[in-house]
């Protein structure tokens, strides 16, 4: 089986509109993945942000998952929707 979908591969996404001007911010994103061990990986990338001018923003908190005394995510089989309900419903953080 080819676990190389483009579907799973590839993201587009759109960052808000009030986020604040950043010569120095840091982007970072996080998953775990799919099968086998529950591991969760992050990566992140140094960017620059041409935002609207507000001193703060208010968005979701990082999701821990797959330690002891956090929730646990399952093995997907194929279902990449398992889990996703931990990041939608994520506590925010400013």
């Amino acid at each position: 089986k080819n676990n190389n979908n483009p579907e799973v591969l590839s993201y587009t996404f759109t960052l808000p509109k009030d986020l604040p001007s950043s010569d120095s911010a840091v982007f970072s994103w996080s998953w775990v993945n799919a099968s086998g061990n529950r591991e969760f990986y992050q990566n992140c990338a140094d960017v620059v942000i041409k935002g609207t001018g507000s001193k703060s923003y208010t968005g979701k908190k990082m999701v821990i998952a797959n330690v002891s005394g956090y929730p646990t995510i399952p093995e997907m089989a194929d279902n990449y929707n398992i889990g996703v309900d931990r990041y939608n419903n994520a506590d925010k953080i400013t």
